[in-house]
């Protein structure tokens, strides 16, 4: 195995389990009926973080389009940073940061989906041909992944006016 492809596989696997560990995360019955579950799920969360990312980080420069590797670079140098600053905030125990924190790196978490979902739409959705027009949609859906922390942050700031 090519150290390129262990690093794709790296990051695969551990992106794979962030996003279904953070989704625990949200869920209040086991927030607060069962905190050492919680706990437990929080620090793999934030372990498969600390892999997921890097390995994000190293993947967007291989990129070949300038804007889709700035984008990809971006978004996991923030979702390690809202991961470290929810658990920074935990560590706290200021359990409302480190809420706001966390629901910023699971919006993070969501871009690759949420990229996948646009490629899968564009071709059997609008029927139009991906692979024919990369350089133009791979870069867009790559940005259009900041939509989550955007919506997150509006949620963030509409409870914080409450």
């Amino acid at each position: 195995m090519t150290p390129g492809a262990i690093i794709d596989m790296l990051h695969i696997l551990s992106g794979t389990v962030t996003f279904f560990l953070g989704a625990l995360q949200f869920i209040r019955y086991i927030r607060e009926n069962f905190i050492a579950f919680h706990r437990l799920t929080g620090k793999c969360y934030i372990l498969c973080v600390l892999l997921s990312s890097p390995t994000a980080f190293f993947i967007s420069f291989r990129s070949p389009l300038i804007l889709a590797a700035a984008g990809t670079a971006i978004q996991s140098a923030l979702w390690l940073i809202t991961t470290l600053f929810a658990w920074r905030s935990i560590m706290k125990k200021d359990i409302i940061k480190h809420s706001q924190w966390m629901l910023r790196s699971y919006a993070l978490v969501l871009t690759a989906p949420l990229l996948r979902l646009c490629i899968v739409f564009l071709k059997y959705g609008a029927g139009i041909d991906y692979q024919a027009n990369f350089n133009f949609y791979y870069p867009l859906f790559v940005w259009l992944g900041f939509l989550p922390l955007v919506l997150a942050e509006f949620y963030i700031y509409s409870r914080r006016t409450k």
